[in-house]
């Protein structure tokens, strides 16, 4: 069961996964939480982010793994649950690494959509709904803009489930 949670930055996706992965944790008596974290420490505001997101996850005993480049190979299993935080940090650590090497960018996509398939689990992602906004100056940005856009569309199609965050609000579109 794939769950996609997409919304604007400071929407509310990361604490609405992770009450609704705590919710299926125990209706469906599934112990084994994962927490997929692709965010690096970089700056004073990320560790603060990222401090924010280990506080909610604090005494209820999900496994933090982070991992800013090969999430797919954590994505294997089964009677667990995964949620993955968040695809729009992962493909910027991507487009960081390969600069602008579009066959790179989309082999590590390719591998993603493969694992989710084969996953026999519950697997949230989140990820920022990009696009409603200015179009940037920059090449580099319109890229992962657009790259961003057709995974959240390929994830989008193969998730059973996908919600909005709308002012805090999760609207169910899928």
């Amino acid at each position: 069961m794939i769950i996609f949670v997409t919304g604007g930055m400071g929407s509310g996706k990361s604490s609405f996964a992770l009450k609704f992965a705590e919710d299926i944790s125990r209706r469906k008596n599934i112990s084994k939480k994962i927490f997929l974290a692709t965010a690096q420490p970089i700056d004073e505001e990320m560790k603060q982010k990222i401090k924010k997101h280990k506080d909610e996850r604090k005494n209820l005993n999900w496994e933090t793994v982070e991992e800013y480049e090969n999430i797919h190979k954590y994505i294997k299993g089964k009677d667990k649950i995964i949620l993955i935080d968040s695809l729009t940090t992962w493909l910027g650590n991507l487009f960081h690494y390969y600069g602008n090497s579009q066959a790179k960018i989309k082999k590590k996509v390719k591998e993603l959509i493969s694992a989710l398939k084969r996953f026999k689990g519950v697997i949230l992602i989140v990820s920022d709904q990009v696009n409603w906004g200015v179009i940037p100056f920059e090449k580099s940005t319109r890229m992962w803009l657009r790259t961003l856009s057709s995974v959240n569309e390929e994830i989008a199609k193969t998730s059973s489930e996908v919600y909005l965050l709308v002012s805090g609000i999760p609207v169910r579109i899928k």
